[in-house]
């Protein structure tokens, strides 16, 4: 029941309160009871309820691409917490596609188009935004010292200062 009680700590802590942490712990509660599941003789019939139950309340949301794309935009998931691409391509097509209606969104509303628009526009036909989830899911997992023991009491507005600075320290380079 260990890896049960250690999910449900997760789930219910005050510290990682986030969307994004459902589906990951869900995953791994499945995969640490599929591996238990061997070495079990006595608790084999509450190891395959126990895996039944989770599929029963939890299939449909575990398929939910909004939530992939949860636990996607965590820097300590991303694509990490799934090996399966069936599972990560729903998310990851549902973050695309809100980039790009982003894109959409940023366009002039008028029809009128100038030297200065012309002149600027295949700036705006990159698909920077993309390129940018490229980046973040190829950068490594750890956030340095920032995640570290002696940053836990640091308020929000300094860790998120602190996060964005660590993260584009490449354009200061």
């Amino acid at each position: 029941m260990k890896p049960v009680t250690m999910a449900l700590n997760i789930l219910q802590g005050e510290s990682s309160v986030h969307m994004g942490f459902l589906l990951p712990t869900l995953y791994q509660l499945q995969d640490k009871l599929r591996r238990l599941q061997p070495t079990c003789k006595v608790c084999g019939p509450l190891l395959a309820a126990l895996q039944r139950g989770i599929q029963k309340r939890f299939g449909d949301v575990m398929k939910d691409p909004e939530l992939i794309a949860a636990a996607i935009l965590l820097p300590k998931f991303r694509t990490c917490w799934t090996t399966e691409e069936s599972i990560l391509k729903p998310g990851l097509d549902y973050i695309k596609g809100h980039l790009t209606i982003s894109m959409d969104d940023d366009a002039p509303l008028n029809d009128s188009h100038s030297d200065e628009d012309d002149f600027f526009a295949s700036m705006k036909t990159g698909n920077s935004e993309v390129g940018e989830l490229e980046k973040y899911l190829a950068c490594p997992t750890t956030g340095g010292v920032l995640f570290a023991a002696k940053r836990s009491r640091l308020e929000c507005k300094n860790l998120e200062s602190q996060l964005l600075l660590k993260v584009n320290s490449h354009l200061t380079e």
